[in-house]
């Protein structure tokens, strides 16, 4: 999620990590910094070793997932993944403002997106509702595939 954000990148050092979600990695903040640190829309916040290495991750694809308007989780995030990871980075960017993509703006159409991309990179039994991913994400994409999502601003959980 949002603060673990690229934890599931450095997790590749062990082979045993085969399906890393990036639900809007948030960190590194950008926003109120007085001292310019960490201004840079595209900085992923991973040890430049442990990127390294899961790029190098050949035989692992990554899934991405943000709202369009969320401003903790910058497009420019995206896209360097995008840039750095090529065909095996799929986005989604979910229309909307929401920040939590599984969470307090839980969106189904994200949720679905990363059931499917789990049970393809784990290879589960074949299931009907899981055998066309990518259904809405697509490889290396440097532009947002934007979808609509049927979550909706409430209080509350």
């Amino acid at each position: 999620m949002c603060l673990t954000g690229m934890f599931p990148l450095a997790m590749l050092r062990e082979p045993c990590v085969v399906a890393p979600v990036l639900l809007q990695p948030t960190l590194p903040f950008r926003a109120w910094n007085p001292r310019g640190w960490f201004t840079d829309k595209r900085a992923l916040g991973i040890n430049p070793e442990d990127l390294k290495h899961a790029v190098g991750r050949t035989d692992v694809a990554v899934l991405g997932i943000r709202y369009t308007d969320d401003w903790r989780c910058h497009p420019q995030r995206f896209e360097r993944l995008a840039d750095d990871f090529d065909r095996r980075f799929f986005r989604l960017d979910l229309n909307g403002g929401g920040h939590s993509t599984i969470g307090s703006s839980f969106c189904p159409q994200a949720f679905a997106e990363v059931c499917r991309f789990l049970h393809h990179a784990l290879r589960a039994v074949d299931d009907p509702r899981h055998a066309s991913f990518p259904l809405s994400s697509r490889p290396g994409s440097r532009t947002a595939n934007v979808v609509a999502c049927g979550w909706h601003h409430r209080d509350g959980p």
